[in-house]
């Protein structure tokens, strides 16, 4: 099935199977709880998400061609969707901060449950981190990476934003990416990086190594979308101060 330009299913098309998933309660068919899923979902990931879709996604400037090139490989793999859940290939979307790469998944997680039925978790790097922190006081590590793992996963920024990994937030990051590599369960996951060696080097080659392998990377290298807060209505004194906040 082609993803619409909505990427919204339409309440009378029933010629579209379900995919089984790992839990009992991970797919279901009721047009009315796809809803309710997709709204749940954004709820955790941010309501600036909950219209995405890519025909939105902003293609200007000099950068147009490559900003439509980005969509049409998410298309494409939106396109095969059914083959990448079984074979659980991963969608990993990468560069600067403020390219779009969250709009692009949030289009293409709307069209998973929406028009598939599926239900996916989602995590943040800050909450993921912040999550295994927690649960390790008490030892139950494991019980928190239950949480968010055996679904689809919606992973953004897992690295934080100076420096690398921790010893023990590698170790942790590996045993959620291991875990849905093993089961063949996709992960779709958006990093800030620079580019590629970045990506190497700030989260390790082993984890890069298994979001990377046989998955459909699309590089976001453009200039941020992000509009700018503040500017000044004068030219600037000859000596900045500091700015207040």
């Amino acid at each position: 099935m082609e993803i619409s330009q909505n990427l919204t299913p339409k309440a009378t098309d029933k010629s579209t199977p379900t995919i089984e998933a790992p839990d009992p309660g991970g797919c279901e068919t009721d047009l009315r709880t796809r809803s309710r899923m997709c709204l749940n979902l954004f709820r955790s990931v941010g309501k600036r998400y909950v219209d995405c879709t890519l025909a939105n996604y902003k293609c200007e400037g000099e950068f147009a061609e490559d900003q439509r090139s980005a969509v049409e490989l998410v298309r494409a793999y939106g396109r095969d969707l059914r083959e990448n859940l079984e074979r659980g290939r991963n969608l990993v979307i990468y560069g600067p901060s403020g390219t779009g790469k969250d709009h692009l998944v949030a289009a293409l997680v709307r069209f998973l449950i929406l028009d598939l039925g599926r239900d996916v978790n989602f995590t943040s790097g800050a909450e993921f981190r912040a999550g295994i922190r927690e649960w390790m006081k008490d030892d139950c590590e494991s019980s928190y990476l239950r949480t968010v793992t055996g679904r689809p996963l919606w992973l953004s920024d897992p690295i934080p934003p100076r420096g690398v990994l921790s010893e023990w937030q590698t170790e942790s990051l590996y045993r959620l990416v291991d875990y849905q590599s093993r089961h063949e369960i996709p992960i779709f996951a958006t990093i800030n990086v620079s580019g590629r060696d970045e990506l190497l080097n700030r989260m390790g080659s082993q984890i890069a190594g298994r979001l990377l392998d046989d998955s459909t990377a699309v590089y976001c290298h453009w200039p941020t979308h992000r509009s700018v807060l503040y500017q000044r209505s004068s030219p600037p004194p000859e000596r900045a101060e500091k700015p207040k906040f």
